[in-house]
C-alpha cells in the first residue's frame, strides 16, 4: 500500500517478506478537500482516507510508507483488524513514522514522553512547524488518543494479532523515538517487528 502519496524514499531499507508482491493493489489515496464528504474526520482521513482502498481482497498486499505515510500504514493495519479484514493485509512497513501528534506539547512533556523530538528539533523539522501540520490534520486535537488518527497512541490489544511489521528510523530524526515506541509496543503485544535505525541520518534524507 503506496499511503497518502509517500512512498519510501530511495536507498531506503526495505526488509526482506515486506516487498511488494505480485498482484499487490491495495492503494490507499488522499482525497482532495473538495472531494470529501462535509463529515470527513481526520480519524478517518487517518485509516483508509474514508475507505478508497482498491482492493481489500488481494491475496498480497504489503502496507509501506514513510512519514505521514507510515502514519496511514500503521493506522490502516489497526483498523483492519477493527474490521475483521486483516487477511488483506500481509505486513506493514513504516519508514520514519509520524504518529504521535504531540509536537505542540511543551518541550518538558516532548521530552518525557519522545526524547528525540526536543534532542533533534531542527534538524530539517521544527515541532513547532509540524504542530502547525498536526493541526490542519486533526483541528483541535479532536481524535488526540485515537490510535486511528495517531496509532502512537495504541494499546497492546490494538496491536495483539497484527501482521509483520518493520519499523525503520533515523537517528537523528526529531520522529525517531515515535518509531521505537511503536516497536516496542508491538513486541509487548506479541509480535516479532523489525527494527532498523539509521545512524547519523536526519528526516530530510529520506
Amino acid at each position: 500500500m503506496a499511503a497518502d502519496g509517500d512512498e519510501h524514499g530511495e536507498g531506503a531499507p526495505q526488509p526482506a517478506g515486506l516487498s511488494a508482491a505480485q498482484g499487490c493493489d491495495l492503494v490507499t489515496e488522499a482525497l482532495p478537500a473538495s472531494a470529501r464528504p462535509a463529515s470527513t474526520t481526520a480519524r478517518q482521513r487517518s485509516t483508509g482516507c474514508t475507505s478508497t482502498a482498491r482492493s481489500w481482497g488481494s491475496p498480497h498486499s504489503p502496507s509501506r510508507a514513510s512519514r505521514a505515510g507510515g502514519n496511514l500504514a500503521l493506522a490502516t493495519a489497526i483498523r483492519a483488524k477493527r474490521e475483521g479484514r486483516l487477511a488483506a493485509v500481509d505486513g506493514v512497513y513504516a519508514l520514519a513514522p509520524f504518529i504521535s501528534g504531540l509536537y505542540g506539547s511543551s518541550a518538558e512533556e516532548r521530552e518525557a514522553a519522545l526524547p528525540s523530538l526536543v534532542e533533534n528539533d531542527g534538524y530539517f523539522m521544527a515541532c513547532d512547524g509540524t504542530a502547525i501540520f498536526a493541526e490542519v490534520y486533526d483541528p483541535g486535537a479532536e481524535h488526540a488518543t485515537d490510535p486511528l488518527c495517531w496509532p502512537y497512541h495504541a494499546t497492546v490489544e490494538d496491536l495483539s494479532g497484527l501482521p509483520p511489521h518493520a519499523i525503520s528510523v533515523n537517528e537523528l530524526d526529531p520522529l525517531r523515538d515515535e518509531g521505537l515506541v511503536y516497536h516496542r509496543r508491538l513486541v509487548e503485544a506479541g509480535s516479532r517487528p523489525r527494527h532498523e535505525q539509521w545512524p547519523g541520518r536526519a528526516t530530510q534524507a529520506i
